[in-house]
């Protein structure tokens, strides 16, 4: 018996992920874990910043400023209760940044609030795409940078560097350890939508693109129809040559199926073809020329979606028409 292999993402496959684009950067994104991580990272700092200017007040003139980052973190994390944007996320970590600069550049050489920033970069940086992050990352040292440059003093210069490749480091790794996380979750939702002896997709990924398929067509205002085969007397086919036999036979099923254009192994024998585009004409004629390249036989039943369908008419009319065919037979 042969299975499909999942490949385990690799370092290699994490790089290609920090180089590639937002859309694909963000494909498998837990949002709902975003949303905990970025809302307790924004109301811890809320809370440090009251907490902290208790014991180490600043000057004067940042005293508004104060007030402004705590608001800032705590409306932050009372919206993300409500949903992820991750846009406007971005755009507050970032004012949290410049916030919480602008507080230890007004208390000074000793100033505790370089931790919260520390940990509003980590939060950007296993949220956002490695662009954004760099961009934080950037505006946190540069921040802390200004007053220590001014000052010209060289300790604080040296201790300023360190400070800046220590936090680069740290985003590298929060950067480089999501990625995996994401490909590894991506991987997992292949597998759950996979079906391993075939390689093809399974029941629930048939159900997912139907539904998928449906709603675009119906906003399209494009054809769509389906097919569903069965494998004639595969149970014969099993009895008189074996199991073994009987899932390489559905394997060269599964390899016929992969020139169309959403194929999946819906149940068993039986087989779901999704043809975008086509009506059910067309889907006959693709079923019949799969049919014609097997070395079973194989009975297909096709229908095109009409108006007031659903999934469940759908498919439905399909079975029907599988059915009709098989008794014909």
């Amino acid at each position: 018996m042969t299975y499909v292999p999942v490949a385990e993402p690799t370092a290699a496959d994490a790089l290609a992920l920090v180089r590639a684009g937002a859309p694909r950067y963000h494909e498998h994104l837990d949002r709902a874990v975003a949303r905990r991580v970025a809302g307790l990272a924004a109301a811890l700092v809320a809370l440090g910043v009251v907490v902290l200017v208790c014991f180490a007040p600043p000057r004067a003139w940042a005293v508004p400023v104060v007030f402004a980052t705590a608001a800032l973190g705590a409306g932050t994390a009372v919206c993300l209760t409500r949903g992820l944007r991750l846009n406007w996320l971005h755009a507050s970590s970032l004012g949290l940044i410049v916030g919480l600069c602008a507080i230890d550049a007004a208390v000074g050489p000793d100033a505790p609030f370089r931790q919260l920033i520390l940990l509003q970069l980590i939060s950007m940086c296993a949220i956002h795409t490695p662009r954004r992050a760099a961009l934080a990352l950037g505006v946190a040292i540069a921040g802390l940078g200004v007053p220590v440059l001014l000052r010209g003093d060289p300790s604080a210069v040296l201790e300023w560097v360190t400070r800046g490749f220590v936090w680069t480091l740290c985003g590298v790794m929060a950067v480089l350890w999501t990625a995996s996380v994401r490909l590894q979750r991506g991987a997992l939702v292949r597998l759950t939508r996979m079906d391993v002896l075939t390689g093809l997709g399974n029941r629930r990924a048939f159900d997912e693109a139907l539904g998928r398929e449906i709603a675009l067509a119906r906003r399209t205002d494009a054809p769509l129809a389906i097919a569903l085969g069965d494998i004639d007397s595969f149970k014969q086919i099993n009895d008189r040559i074996g199991h073994t036999e009987g899932d390489r036979v559905l394997q060269d099923v599964a390899a016929a199926l992969r020139g169309a254009d959403l194929c999946f192994r819906w149940a068993g024998d039986e087989f779901a073809l999704i043809l975008p585009g086509a009506g059910v004409e067309e889907a006959r004629t693709a079923a019949a020329r799969i049919a014609g390249s097997l070395s079973v036989g194989m009975s297909f039943g096709c229908a095109a979606l009409e108006p007031g369908m659903g999934a469940i008419e759908l498919l439905d009319a399909a079975d029907s028409a599988l059915r009709a065919r098989k008794s014909a037979r």
